[in-house]
């Protein structure tokens, strides 16, 4: 045991993984919306410029790729390496959302 995990309970110390698990879906979150929406500027600008031209941290450019991603308007497109990019974002928020359900349930479970 590290001297830093000496004075940490068990359930504090098996949520390290979950933790960092969250922080790297967070990270590969990021990384697949910028490639969504690079792909979407050079290939179909249009329809960026139709959505806004959403970007991180504002909240209508939240909501409008979200509803990209939930609606799948890409598979519209035809554009493979879109579509790819963009279910892989989607599927990395459900997880992100589900695992940040479980670290919740856990707090909540263990005070």
């Amino acid at each position: 045991m590290k001297d830093w995990e000496h004075g940490m309970s068990a359930s504090a110390q098996s949520m390290g993984p979950l933790f960092y698990g969250l922080f790297a879906l967070v990270v590969i979150w990021f990384v697949l919306l910028a490639s969504v929406w690079l792909r979407l500027i050079s290939r179909h600008g249009a329809l960026y410029d139709e959505m806004g031209r959403p970007h991180f941290f504002t909240a209508s450019g939240a909501r409008r790729t979200l509803c990209f991603l939930f609606t799948r308007a890409h598979r519209e497109l035809g554009d493979r390496a879109l579509t790819v990019m963009a279910d892989a974002a989607l599927l990395v928020l459900v997880l992100y959302v589900a695992g940040f359900v479980l670290l919740v349930c856990i707090i909540q479970m263990h005070g």
